[in-house]
Formats: structure tokens, C-alpha cells, sequence
């Protein structure tokens, strides 16, 4: 009979091998989360997941159910190890599906990505970015609304700037006289000072964009993620990793957004209809 691997091995998930999995835990990978469950009464290590519970090894090596309420903070939502996912998990693994070609086309991602798209009534097909998490898909979202609109925004500014120096050259060329600005006496000059500004905002949302999410959201611990996510225990230490700036409104105040967006200049809105970092809490933006 062969041997589990030795990182699988549950008998040293017992209650018995407690002390030396919290003093290896806390050594070779998180001490502060060690330190944390430790003082929770909770550094316990499961061996076995299966529905809505979880099972850890008592001093005599019988199975403890533990009801688990966390769930991944939803991302167990069909229970631990659920039959039919593992079933098909573990059929993909007999059959050598390939699982790591990137230079392909993938049948089951059209195919999910087509039945997304059947379940989501509109008038064109929505493409379909598949990610491994919730930080990750918020990531690839942020990259593209800030592309889009940056495209957007360059086309404007190009358009304008381009309008900008053919009205100037029309009126040197034409010898039109034109009232300028007071304390401007050269053509030439309002039209610089114009492209200086018309740049300067061009810049500013280039290097600084304005993201708006609610309070108390939860958008993953990722670089951009971590921006608009509101409990600012999470983005201490690491505000100057990403050039977004954030703006949190109050979920029960969303008659207050079109105040904040004049404000601040909001450039994007994260909305966050189902709030469940610390519980599953539905707001009023996700009844209409």
C-alpha cells in the first residue's frame, strides 16, 4: 500500500501534534495569523472537508465535526468538496485533461462563457474573463475600465488639441482679430496655456484615477483591489503601491453619489450589491 505524501499526511493534524503544528506554522509561514488563532482557541488543523463542515483528529484519533459559518467568506457556497464537482474534478484528472496550455483555444470556457451569456438577458454577448478569485477578476475589471476610458479620454484630448491648433493657425493665416483673456496679450500664448491645461487634465487621470466603492466593502488584498476595499487595517502600509485614489460612499446614502462624483471627480464606481466579508448583508442598491 503506498504512503500518502508526506504534506498530506493527517496524522499530524491531530490534536496530540497541536503544539508542534502551531510552532511550525508560526515559523516557517504566518507567525501574526499563528499568534491569532492561537489566542481564538482556534489553531486547530482539519483533516477532512466535506459539505458544511470540517473535521479535525482528537487525542484519541476519532473525527470532531466542526460547523463551519465561514465558508471561504463564500467561495465554499456549494459546500466542502462537493460530489459532483469532485466527481468531475477527478474525471479530468483519469482523462489527462490538459490543464495548462496557454497557446489554445478551450472548449469548456466557450461553452460556460455561452451559457453565462444565455442566463444574462442583453442586447449583445458579454465576453467572458475567467479568473481563480474574486481579487483577481476585480483586477482584469479594473484594467479594462481604465483602458477603455483612458482610450477614451486620449481620443478627446487628441481631437481637441488637433481643433485647438488648426483654430490658431486659421486665425494667423486669416489675420482675424480675436479678444483674448485679460492679461493675455499673445495669441500664441492663450493657446499654449490652453494645451498646458488640457494636458495637465489628460495627466491627471492618467496617473491618479478615482475609483468610488462603497463602506464597509471587501474587494480582495490584490494591489488595486486593496485600494477600494474599506477597512483601512487592510490598506495600511501599502497606499503608495497603486496610483488609484479611492472615495467610499454610504451604502444607505446613494442619493449622495452625483454630490461626491462633482466633488471628487470620480472616474469609476465599484458597486458591491451583496457585502460578504463579515457576513452576507444585502443593501439597498441591490433591490432595484
Amino acid at each position: 500500500m503506498k504512503s500518502k505524501p508526506f504534506l498530506f499526511n493527517t496524522k499530524v493534524s491531530s490534536v496530540a501534534n497541536k503544539v508542534e503544528n502551531y510552532t511550525l506554522y508560526h515559523k516557517y509561514c504566518k507567525p501574526k495569523l499563528a499568534e491569532m488563532l492561537n489566542s481564538l482557541k482556534l489553531d486547530y488543523s482539519y483533516i477532512k472537508a466535506k459539505g458544511n463542515y470540517v473535521y479535525y483528529l482528537d487525542e484519541a484519533n476519532a473525527e470532531v465535526p466542526v460547523l463551519d459559518f465561514v465558508g471561504g467568506f463564500g467561495a465554499t457556497f456549494l459546500g466542502h468538496n462537493n460530489p459532483v464537482l469532485k466527481e468531475t474534478y477527478k474525471k479530468c484528472l483519469d482523462d489527462d485533461m490538459p490543464m495548462y496550455v496557454q497557446s489554445a483555444l478551450r472548449p469548456a470556457a466557450h461553452r460556460l462563457a455561452q451559457k453565462l451569456n444565455e442566463l444574462v438577458p442583453a442586447e449583445n454577448n458579454y465576453y467572458c474573463h475567467f479568473s481563480n478569485s474574486g481579487a483577481e477578476s476585480v483586477e482584469a475589471a479594473f484594467k479594462h475600465a481604465y483602458k477603455n476610458r483612458l482610450e477614451i479620454i486620449q481620443r478627446k484630448y487628441e481631437e481637441i488639441t488637433r481643433g485647438l491648433h488648426d483654430v490658431y493657425h486659421f486665425i494667423e493665416n486669416e489675420h482675424i482679430d480675436v479678444v483674448l483673456p485679460e492679461g493675455v496679450k499673445e495669441l500664441f500664448k492663450f493657446r499654449d496655456d490652453v494645451d498646458e491645461y488640457n494636458l495637465a487634465q489628460y495627466e491627471k487621470f492618467q496617473s491618479n484615477p478615482v475609483f468610488c466603492a462603497f463602506k464597509g466593502s471587501f474587494h480582495g488584498k490584490t494591489t488595486s483591489a486593496l485600494k477600494v476595499t474599506f477597512n483601512k487595517t487592510f490598506r495600511e502600509g501599502f497606499e503608495g503601491l497603486s496610483a488609484i485614489n479611492s472615495v467610499f460612499i454610504d451604502l444607505d446614502k446613494p442619493e449622495r453619489l452625483k454630490e461626491i462624483v462633482k466633488e471628487n471627480e470620480i472616474n469609476f464606481l465599484v458597486p458591491e450589491l451583496e457585502e460578504n466579508k463579515l457576513g452576507v448583508n444585502l443593501n439597498s442598491w441591490g433591490e432595484n
